[in-house]
C-alpha cells in the first residue's frame, strides 16, 4: 500500500521529530477497510492467471504476452494440480470484460494481454492511487482516435486513396472475421464490440479504467465514467468479496450486468433468442450468420475467484458455502471450475473459481 510520512511532533529538547506513517487515502469519502485491500496482491489471482495460461503446445515461446503471464505466477504455486475445466483465455479473447474490484489490476491486465477488452474498476481512491498508473505502465501505443471520437482504430488501415469498392470489400472481410471469432467462442456478440471508451492497448487486447462503487447507484457512475459496465460480455472478480459487508452490494452489480439487455423477463438470452431462418438458400451464405444469429448462444458469465479466510465463528469474513448459497437463491447457476487449497501465510485455505450465470 502507498504511504506517506507526516511529522508527528517535535520534542521540546529539539530532538528530531519521529515520523508517523499515514495512509494518504484514509480521509477519502469512499475509502473503507475493503477499499484499503486494493493496494495489495491476493492469492486468488494465481488461480485466475493459471486459467489464462496457454496450452502446453509451444505457443509460450513464441508469444511474449503469454510468457509474461506465466512469469507473473509465483514459482512455488502449483500449476497442474487439477486441470481446469475452462479455457478462460480463449473464452475472453475479443470480448468485453468487466473486472470488478480490480485493485492493482493484475488479473484484468493479464486478461487484456491475452486479447480481451477489459474495463478495470475499483473505488476512486484505488483507481487514482495505483490502478490507472499500472494500466499506463503496461500500455502500448494508443488505440483511441481523438479526432473521430472512436474508441477503436482499424488494425489494418487502408490508404486514403483506396477505391470505394475496395474499402467496402475490406470492411466486409473485417466484419466476417469478427463474426467468426464470436462464433468460435460460442458467444453471441453483445452491445459493444471492441475496446471500451478511453482504452489503451495492452498486449493483444485493451484496458480502460473507471471508478465504480458497488454501494452507490450505477447510473451516475456510468455518466461520470464514460462507460457502461453492463455492456460487458463477461465479469472477472478476484478476491473481492471476502468481507460480509460488501457481499450483497457485489451481487447487485453482478446481476445488473448479467441481466442487462435480456429480452423480456427471461434471464437466459439463449432461450429467448429467435430460431435461425430456414437453411434453404442458394447464396451459399450461412443463414444464421446473415440474419445476425449464431448456431451457439451462451449466457454472460461472472468468473469469481475466491480464497476463504473465514474461521468457524467468523463474523467479518464470508464463507464459500454462503457465497454459493446466496448466488443460487438470487437466481444464479454456480459451477465450480477450480477447487484447491491455497497457501495463505503458511496456512492452507480453500480456493475456488466459480462460473456464475443466470438461470
Amino acid at each position: 500500500m502507498s504511504h506517506s510520512a507526516m511529522p508527528d511532533s517535535i520534542a521540546d529538547d529539539d530532538e528530531a521529530w519521529q515520523p508517523t506513517i499515514t495512509d494518504p487515502y484514509f480521509f477519502d469519502s469512499d475509502y473503507t477497510i475493503a477499499g484499503s485491500t486494493g493496494f495489495l496482491l491476493w492469492e486468488a489471482n494465481w488461480l485466475v492467471l493459471r486459467l489464462l495460461r496457454p496450452e502446453p503446445n509451444g505457443l509460450l515461446a513464441r508469444e511474449p504476452h503469454k510468457r509474461s503471464i506465466d512469469q507473473a505466477i509465483p514459482s512455488d504455486f502449483p500449476l497442474q494440480r487439477h486441470p481446469p475445466s475452462c479455457d478462460l483465455r480463449r473464452l475472453l479473447t475479443g470480448h468485453r470484460v468487466l473486472d470488478l474490484g480490480s485493485g492493482t489490476g493484475l488479473a484484468g491486465l493479464c486478461a487484456a494481454a491475452c486479447g480481451a477488452h477489459v474495463l478495470l474498476t475499483d473505488l476512486a481512491s484505488v483507481c487514482e492511487g495505483t490502478l490507472r498508473a499500472n494500466v499506463q505502465r503496461n500500455a502500448l501505443p494508443a488505440i483511441s482516435s481523438a479526432a473521430t471520437g472512436s474508441s477503436r482504430e482499424p488494425q489494418n488501415a487502408l490508404p486514403s486513396n483506396t477505391p470505394p469498392k475496395a474499402v467496402k470489400e475490406a470492411q466486409g472481410k473485417g466484419e466476417a472475421e469478427e463474426e467468426s471469432k464470436v462464433e468460435d467462442s460460442g458467444l453471441e456478440a453483445g452491445h459493444g464490440a471492441g475496446p471500451w471508451a478511453g482504452a489503451v492497448r495492452v498486449g493483444q487486447g485493451s484496458a480502460a479504467v473507471i471508478a465504480l462503487d458497488w454501494t452507490e447507484p450505477l447510473e451516475p457512475q456510468v455518466r461520470a465514467g464514460g462507460n457502461d459496465p453492463r455492456d460487458a460480455d463477461f465479469i472477472l472478480a478476484v478476491d473481492t468479496i471476502w468481507l460480509l459487508d460488501i457481499f450483497h452490494a457485489f451481487i447487485g452489480v453482478v446481476l445488473a450486468v448479467l441481466s442487462h439487455g435480456q429480452a423480456g423477463t427471461t434471464p437466459n438470452a439463449a432461450a429467448a433468442a429467435p430460431p435461425p431462418p430456414s437453411p434453404s438458400s442458394d447464396s451459399g451464405e450461412d443463414p444464421a450468420r446473415r440474419h445476425g444469429h449464431h448456431r451457439h448462444h451462451h449466457q454472460r458469465a461472472c468468473f469469481l475467484a475466491f480464497v476463504e479466510r473465514a474461521g468457524e465463528e467468523s463474523k467479518l469474513f464470508i464463507r464459500i458455502d454462503t457465497v454459493i448459497s446466496e448466488l443460487q437463491t438470487r437466481g444464479c447457476n454456480v459451477e465450480v471450475i477450480v477447487a484447491e487449497d491455497v497457501d495463505v501465510d503458511g496456512v492452507m485455505r480453500p480456493g475456488r473459481v466459480l462460473r456464475v450465470t443466470l438461470r
